[in-house]
């Protein structure tokens, strides 16, 4: 009975194992683009893995790379509706020379891997060496290195072919790999003077994605406050209109009072006037009150006219 078990359980052990093996193989990466970016946004390499699993692979997949010791894990993602949408994964201890990252692929979108390797500097000289390790087959590979800022004399193993500046500002280096199979493995060699420590992305300019105009929510512009200052105005206009009226009302009230005083001191004078006493004896017009006329000195008789 014992000898029956423990020979069913080899036999299981021996049908699961070519199974795993051809479910490894049966991964077959439909396109892989490796982008080196050295000295962008700290002083080593930044490797970037963008890549899709062919219509021949059946998902779910699980996915392992390995990674060679030393190098720093920064994301795995795949797109989703123009985004990087972060996957689960796992980063297992180094064995020997190299790490393993496992992750489940679930779509053939593209998914995305970022990891740091280190560089090696003697003064102004840098160099490193990128290895790809050759865990599945690839339909169509192909490597971009990026030229790091203030840097001369780049020199790559194969030779990296110049693109020029690319949209995001940076110039390239690119070489196309065509086919690859499973197990095949790639080393890219550079070298390059770089006289200062200024890092590439530094260099990005923050710019905004869309023009901006008043379509954009939370964006304001001159229109959106035009409503606001033309009612201002009108307020100004209504306070200053208000002001003149008052002022031309006091005016005008003004101006009959003083007219008045003007008509009753005209009208005094008038009456003094015709209440005038003079001087008997010399007939000079004497002052209200006189009593002699200030001429003659003869006495005013106020029943004179």
């Amino acid at each position: 009975m014992r000898k029956s078990v423990f020979l069913l359980l080899v036999l299981s052990i021996l049908l699961a194992t070519p199974f795993a093996v051809r479910a490894q193989a049966d991964v077959t990466f439909d396109k892989l683009q490796v982008q080196l970016w050295p000295d962008y946004d700290q002083a080593s390499v930044l490797v970037i893995y963008d890549f899709s699993v062919s219509a021949e692979t059946t998902l779910p997949a699980e996915i392992s790379l390995r990674l060679l010791k030393g190098s720093q894990l920064l994301a795995v993602a795949k797109e989703e509706n123009g985004a990087l949408v972060n996957l689960q994964n796992q980063l297992l201890e180094p064995e020997g020379e190299f790490n393993s990252l496992s992750f489940s692929v679930a779509d053939r979108s593209i998914h995305h891997v970022e990891f740091y390797i280190p560089y090696t500097r003697q003064g102004n000289s840098r160099s490193f060496s990128f290895r790809w390790t050759g865990d599945y087959a690839v339909k169509t590979a192909s490597v971009r290195l990026q030229e790091p800022i203030d840097a001369t004399d780049i020199k790559t193993d194969p030779v990296l072919s110049p693109i020029g500046k690319q949209p995001d500002g940076f110039v390239y280096y690119a070489r196309d790999l065509n086919s690859l199979s499973s197990g095949q493995g790639i080393v890219i060699n550079v070298s390059y003077l770089k006289p200062t420590d200024t890092l590439s992305a530094s260099s990005l300019d923050i710019q905004s994605t869309q023009p901006l105009d008043q379509n954009i929510p939370g964006q304001s512009t001159y229109l959106s406050y035009l409503p606001w200052a033309l009612g201002g105005l009108g307020v100004v206009l209504l306070l200053i209109a208000g002001w003149v009226y008052l002022a031309s009302g006091r005016a005008g009230r003004a101006i009959p009072r003083s007219r008045k005083r003007h008509v009753s001191a005209a009208s005094e004078v008038s009456g003094d006037d015709e209440k005038q006493i003079h001087c008997a004896q010399c007939g000079k017009r004497t002052q209200p009150g006189d009593r002699f006329c200030r001429a003659c000195g003869a006495r005013i008789r106020r029943g004179d006219g």
